[in-house]
């Protein structure tokens, strides 16, 4: 999750046929992340692959993306969290105080200050982008479109979305409901310290969207602040011998657990990319960490997800956790 640069703004999928062939005799509404003892785990006991500015992409084409499939691609690759970024089209001089905060390579920060300065027509409505409108956008409310369909094409499957929010919790609500998604809303407990429900009972109630913020705190009570039930680690690690498992937003002991696992040295790598996302490299890191921190890891944030194997260090972490009974 990246701060002002990438955010946060997170989907997060929980449960699906996608990560696991079906159970022979099983209904897809029966499994949960392809798994009918998962189903049994709580929401905050089980590890999903999460994209790190999931709308970045080579598909959608935005100048240095951090994806090459688009959003619903990634979710039927196996992703289950997806971090996404919202804003307003912005004007030339907002342009300039993003880029100056965002982690866009020198390069990339000079080809959007040219495109800028010859070209500025107005956009309305609501984006997701990476800190730059115009370094690539796709429309909010057509993206949570394409997640409910997606996800009433998966009824085993749960989806959690972390907002990284440049717009207000109110446009946001309308936003979800412009997008037709109101019926799938999950509204987590007010106290963030009470136990979430099993990713069971999310499915067979049909409440399987989970909405944080990064900044608002609702006023919809489905969209609440992330830093309030869920801490991360740092994300602007440069190079992967930094990465650490120091406390960094929401403090040191929450239900949810963040692990920004993504190198943002002048932007996305696909190079450190094929490094930090190997499964056993993973593995390590989300070990130690827990251990550190004394919870799961359940959101493994990673920037290129179809490069090495970060899926397969999600599965075996559930593995582990299933075995635990």
């Amino acid at each position: 999750m990246a701060a002002a640069a990438g955010g946060l703004a997170v989907v997060v999928a929980l449960a699906g046929s996608v990560l696991a062939p079906a159970v022979a005799g099983k209904e897809a509404k029966d499994l949960c992340l392809g798994s009918a003892a998962l189903c049994e785990k709580r929401y905050d006991e089980v590890a999903y692959l999460a994209t790190h500015n999931s709308m970045s992409t080579t598909q959608d084409r935005f100048i240095g993306p951090l994806h090459d499939p688009d959003i619903v691609a990634q979710l039927n690759a196996g992703a289950r969290a997806l971090l996404i970024d919202t804003y307003t089209w912005e004007t030339p001089d907002e342009i300039t105080e993003r880029l100056q905060e965002s982690d866009i390579s020198p390069g990339m920060k000079e080809q959007i200050t040219d495109l800028v300065a010859r070209a500025n027509p107005p956009r309305p409505g609501l984006w997701l982008c990476h800190a730059v409108c115009r370094a690539g956008a796709i429309g909010l409310v057509d993206t949570l479109r394409q997640i409910g369909d997606w996800l009433d094409e998966h009824p085993g499957d749960v989806v959690t979305l972390i907002v990284q929010d440049a717009v207000t919790g109110e446009r946001t609500r309308d936003a979800f409901h412009e997008a037709g998604l109101d019926r799938l809303l999950f509204t987590p407990d007010p106290d963030p310290a009470e136990p979430w429900p099993t990713l069971g009972q999310l499915v067979r109630s049909d409440r399987r969207l989970v909405v944080f913020a990064e900044q608002a705190d609702g006023p919809a009570p489905w969209y609440r602040n992330f830093y309030r039930y869920g801490m991360e680690t740092p994300f602007a690690f440069k190079k992967p011998a930094e990465m650490s498992c120091v406390p960094h937003r929401g403090g040191a002991d929450k239900r949810l657990f963040l692990l920004n696992h993504f190198i943002t040295d002048a932007g996305g790598s696909r190079l450190d990319a094929a490094v930090v996302n190997a499964r056993r490299f993973i593995l390590d890191r989300a070990h130690r960490c827990e251990a550190e921190r004394g919870r799961p890891v359940n959101f493994v944030a990673v920037d290129f997800a179809t490069i090495g194997d970060a899926l397969g260090a999600v599965d075996a972490l559930n593995n582990e956790r299933s075995a635990r009974r």
